[in-house]
């Protein structure tokens, strides 16, 4: 189970990225290293995508939800799909269970 507590967030790390269908997505990082891209649905999180870098973690809710809309693009933080392909599956899966672990509660 993959708890995220707020004193696991690293400071300052939260900030708009985009909209989803409207509602505004965030991305932030934690101290251990994880980068998420989340929004509120009816007052609970829902992550779109989590990896260890910024880049699979856009790449994941892109992939995911084709309605989102990123507007801050943070092109020096980028990587060449290549390098980072053998990753998505596994962090698209771990995105997934961390949501229905939010859901189940």
């Amino acid at each position: 189970m993959m708890k995220i507590g707020l004193e696991q967030i690293k400071s300052g790390s939260k900030k708009r990225i985009g909209y989803l269908k409207g509602i505004p997505v965030y991305e932030l990082a934690t101290k251990g290293g994880l980068n998420l891209v989340l929004m509120s649905k009816n007052s609970v999180p829902l992550v779109l995508g989590l990896a260890p870098h910024r880049a699979i973690a856009r790449h994941i809710a892109q992939r995911d939800y084709k309605d989102l809309i990123l507007d801050e693009l943070s092109k020096s933080e980028e990587l060449p799909y290549d390098s980072y392909a053998h990753l998505v599956d596994f962090w698209a899966e771990t995105t997934q269970k961390v949501n229905q672990e939010i859901i189940e509660g």
